[in-house]
């Protein structure tokens, strides 16, 4: 331990509060969240008032205090509360305030550290009608340490350093998922000429353009049932019972193994006892289509592309493989197709309701309408968005390794193990 820290408890740092609403008027309820603190509960509830109309009894929180859900503590749900509107919450949370020694946003940092989280399971008591609680008096008996003032400000300055990269790289990343909906549109609706550029809109240039069931698409385009290009009809995969799943056997997707397009890790995939001939009867290869057959009518008809398996992989009955003649149509490109805002909407109008489900069949995949351009072009259509892609995969990670450094400092920080070398005022 540093010489000049403290080794203390969170109730030598803290002091309980229980200051009561009473008669006082228009006061903010507030929610205890895992990931956002405290927040508004009519702003998290969507509007949908879960607090007593009688608020008399909840408990005030005041600019610097901190409140957290009694029950769910060993999950993060803890907040500070930083405003000057009359708030309060449900007199079930417990409310506390920080000593003068001790840095309100420091403390916020520390409470949410693993360090101090792996110890409030130490300290629960559950009882009849709670589970799992840690109330004020075991909260308090929590061992940690404790920096000087001027040091605790100076992590919460370069974990705030931390918090706007994080911030800003996620406004890139969101950006690029906004656009990348942009482009897939105008990719399905002008595709690249033989330059690689995006054509005009066809209200620029109408000669450019022909009129189709679709809407109007660029002149050599093809507007064609997604049957036409089909090696075959639609095949439904395998339905066997739940005592042939185990650990061993043939791999096989689930309804809950793609999502957007992208199928889960091999590894993550259950895996079927089957004979050799349902394995070659339901075996896919790299390039079939997957697409949902039945699910709710919201989702239903979703896609996914197969890629490269090391070994054979099968497929489950609520699903169709769907196998397209790739010199025609690139099932890159099918998937394009599938996953747009039209195909969605086709799905949906064709989904039979049924009592808890709804579905599609064969015949509703290959009536599918969808635009063909020419295999060149679908060929620099899926290279562009292949690209774009890779950009917003890139900002993606760029996001989650901010958030492994700032986790790995902060620990290190409010351990000790790295110290602060420059002060800041207080």
């Amino acid at each position: 331990m540093p010489v000049s820290w403290e080794d203390t408890t969170l109730g030598s740092m803290t002091t309980e509060e229980n200051v009561r609403v009473g008669r006082m008027n228009s006061v903010i309820v507030l929610s205890s969240t895992k990931h956002r603190g405290l927040v508004p509960s009519d702003d998290y509830f969507k509007n949908r008032a879960i607090y007593s109309a009688d608020l008399s009894n909840y408990k005030r929180v005041q600019d610097g205090w901190f409140a957290y859900a009694t029950n769910h503590l060993t999950e993060g749900s803890i907040g500070l509360y930083r405003g000057a509107a009359a708030a309060c919450v449900s007199p079930i949370y417990t409310v506390f305030s920080c000593k003068p020694q001790v840095y309100p946003e420091y403390l916020f940092r520390l409470l949410k550290s693993p360090m101090l989280m792996s110890q409030y399971r130490m300290h629960e008591q559950a009882s009849v009608d709670r589970r799992g609680a840690v109330r004020y008096r075991d909260f308090g008996r929590v061992q940690t340490l404790l920096p000087p003032l001027s040091e605790q400000r100076g992590i919460v300055a370069i974990l705030e350093s931390l918090d706007k990269a994080i911030r800003e790289t996620e406004a890139i990343s969101s950006k690029l998922r906004g656009v990348r909906q942009g482009l897939r549109y105008d990719l399905l609706t002008r595709g690249l000429d033989e330059s690689g550029e995006l054509r005009p809109p066809s209200s620029d240039a109408p000669d450019e353009y022909r009129d189709s069931p679709l809407g109007p698409v660029p002149s050599r385009w093809q507007v064609a049932r997604l049957g036409t290009y089909l090696d075959g009809t639609p095949q439904n995969g395998v339905y066997k019972p739940l005592e042939l799943y185990g650990s061993s056997g043939t791999p096989i997707i689930r309804i809950d193994g793609f999502h957007d397009g992208v199928l889960a890790p091999l590894e993550s995939f259950k895996r079927l006892r089957l004979t050799p001939v349902d394995v070659r009867l339901y075996r896919l290869e790299e390039g079939d289509l997957l697409v949902n057959r039945v699910n709710s009518v919201d989702v239903v008809g979703k896609s996914a592309l197969v890629p490269e398996y090391d070994e054979s992989v099968v497929f489950e009955s609520n699903m169709m493989r769907v196998r397209v003649q790739s010199d025609r149509l690139l099932p890159a490109f099918a998937l394009l197709c599938l996953c747009s805002h039209q195909c969605r909407r086709f799905f949906y109008r064709r989904a039979k309701s049924a009592v808890a489900q709804a579905s599609i069949n064969q015949t509703d995949v290959m009536d599918l309408p969808i635009v063909v351009p020419t295999p060149s072009e679908q060929n620099r259509i899926v290279t562009r968005l292949d690209e774009f892609d890779r950009r917003v995969q890139l900002e993606a990670l760029a996001v989650e390794k901010l958030r492994e450094t700032k986790d790995g400092v902060a620990s290190d920080l409010v351990s000790g193990r790295v110290r602060v070398t420059t002060k800041v005022s207080s």
